[in-house]
């Protein structure tokens, strides 16, 4: 009748045991899904401020090469 009882007691640890771990996992997936979503915020941000940089200095070198090729007309 000890040995049943040892073996239920040691079963309800086990269980909670096991119960604890996965609402600790549970609240850690939760934490890194809430972090997940500003970082997906901000990489957005940043592709967006990198094609931005990117187009400007298309534009700029479209410029320069027009100056350039009115500076040149005018030298002629």
């Amino acid at each position: 009748m000890v040995r049943v009882l040892q073996h239920a007691c040691a079963a309800a640890m086990t269980a909670h045991v096991k119960t604890v771990h996965v609402m600790l996992i549970s609240a850690r997936a939760k934490k890194e899904a809430h972090a997940s979503v500003p970082r997906a915020v901000l990489h957005h941000a940043a592709i967006r401020a990198a094609v931005k940089l990117l187009l400007n200095q298309v534009a700029a070198k479209k410029v320069n090469a027009i100056q350039n090729e009115t500076e040149s007309d005018c030298m002629i």
